[in-house]
């Protein structure tokens, strides 16, 4: 008999988006959706973090993932729960869905705000200028 995994609906604004080398087996892609409250603050990746700041919002790619993904891949990369990395944490997009999203350590506010999205093309070509 067949069992079907327990998914988890993953909110992800950087490297991970759609289209990323980071898709992995089983994930299955809801759409384009906002955390109102959020900043991305920027150091060649981007890191989210929930601010007071009017109008302040992050936009990312919802997805369905396996648990054991979010488990045994993504939280590793993402140094969740380690101290200095990421931690994931629940939000509700403006859209309606409870959703996780790895939010960046204390630290990485001292990063500038780069704005509502994480766009891979301008961090490769920061990377090549550097």
């Amino acid at each position: 008999m067949r069992t079907t995994a327990a998914m988890v609906r993953m909110f992800f604004y950087g490297v991970f988006k759609q289209g990323s080398a980071g898709e992995r087996p089983g994930m299955k892609y809801i759409g384009r959706q906002h955390l109102d409250g959020w900043t991305l603050h920027g150091s060649g990746v981007a890191h989210a973090h929930v601010t007071d700041e009017p109008g302040a919002y992050v936009e990312g790619d919802v997805y369905d993932v396996p648990e054991d993904a979010v488990e045994g891949f993504f939280d590793r990369v993402e140094g969740h729960p380690h101290p200095g990395g990421y931690r994931r944490v629940g939000a509700v997009t403006r859209e309606g869905d409870r959703v996780n999203v790895y939010m960046g350590s204390e630290s990485s506010k001292r990063y500038p705000v780069i704005g509502p999205r994480w766009e891979r093309e301008r961090f490769r070509a920061g990377m090549r200028m550097g």
